[in-house]
């Protein structure tokens, strides 16, 4: 953890928001950067990481428990919900904790606004998505097709048509359903930058930025894009170069009357899953420090340490902890400070 001279460091929300209310500059620097809010990943990266014993144990109630002190302890901009095992009936165990955890933002004083998705298979036949209420929607793809075909068994390929099939259906859905205005969707990239099973497993900016542009282009509903640091190796100048190829991209599709494209892909669709490895949590500051300045702002967030994650392993390679609560509090406070030396 990184020292503050006589400063308490803030771990939830709450301490957060007094310990801006102290001084003015402080105040003024967060709003400076876009005034963050963490993106949780706890009901969905944060389970999958733990040790497979403390991931069986989570029933509905549990991870409900889980779920509202989220919500009531750190208020984040969003919320991932996915299944914590890998039994037949997960898609419809996300579903159930999906609809328990709208009820309970109905329920209690959203005044924050923060919004559910719900972490869903890539099955576009799978019957569910013709009549579950879950309008908001995460999925996952790679930069790495060796990566996507080795966890899902699908091609990116592949991955894109299915994404592309159920957006259809699910927004058919919604338009079925008049309390909801839009669906939103999110699609996690795995292997920024580099890539466990590939030989040369180290992506270059254009293909990333690239990739990112022609996907979104292609799928067209995207909200949310999320860079996830697979190997904890992420290079903050690879960072920097996609982010100006993505602004460019964007610029010059504005720019350009007969594109076809409704996404006005920008930095502030982008979230960050920022990791590190077993010893080497210091250097993850140096990342969030440096997409600060790349004015990426929306970090991914888990209530898990992940203290095992050095047991976990993919092709004999780490598999990296996240970033929790604990180090994204530390981190913004420590940048908030350091802007004022």
């Amino acid at each position: 953890m990184l020292k503050l001279k006589n400063i308490i460091t803030p771990t939830c929300n709450r301490t957060f928001q007094k310990w801006l209310n102290t001084r003015g500059e402080y105040k003024y620097i967060y709003n400076s950067i876009g005034s963050p809010r963490p993106y949780d990943v706890t009901l969905n990266v944060g389970i999958k990481k733990l040790p497979k014993e403390e991931r069986e144990q989570f029933k509905e109630t549990d991870t409900m428990l889980v779920y509202k002190e989220i919500v009531d302890k750190y208020c984040p901009e969003t919320i991932d919900i996915s299944y914590n095992t890998n039994n037949i009936n997960a898609f419809e165990e996300v579903n159930i904790l999906y609809d328990n955890a709208e009820m309970y933002l109905k329920n209690t004083n959203n005044e924050h606004l923060i919004t559910n998705f719900a972490y869903m298979p890539l099955d576009d036949n799978h019957p569910g998505y013709t009549t579950n209420l879950a309008c908001n929607i995460s999925f996952k793809t790679s930069f790495s097709n060796s990566f996507q075909k080795l966890t899902t068994g699908l091609t990116t390929l592949e991955t894109l048509e299915i994404i592309k099939n159920i957006i259809k259906k699910t927004d058919n859905n919604v338009h079925n359903i008049p309390i909801i205005q839009s669906n939103k969707y999110k699609l996690y990239y795995s292997c920024f930058d580099c890539c466990p099973v590939e030989q040369n497993g180290f992506f270059n900016s254009e293909y990333i930025a690239n990739t990112i542009v022609s996907n979104t282009n292609y799928l067209n509903k995207i909200s949310y894009i999320s860079l996830v640091d697979t190997m904890g190796t992420l290079y903050f100048k690879s960072l920097f170069e996609v982010i100006e190829r993505i602004t460019y991209a964007n610029s010059n599709s504005n720019s350009n009357s007969n594109s076809n494209s409704n996404n006005n892909l920008s930095v502030n669709n982008i979230t960050l899953q920022l990791t590190y490895r077993p010893g080497e949590e210091h250097k993850l500051y140096k990342k969030f420090e440096e997409s600060l300045k790349c004015k990426v702002n929306k970090f991914e967030v888990s209530m898990f340490k992940n203290t095992s994650c050095g047991n976990l392993l993919v092709n004999n390679q780490i598999v990296p902890g996240n970033m929790t609560y604990d180090m994204y509090y530390d981190f913004l406070t420590y940048y908030i400070v350091s802007q004022l030396e």
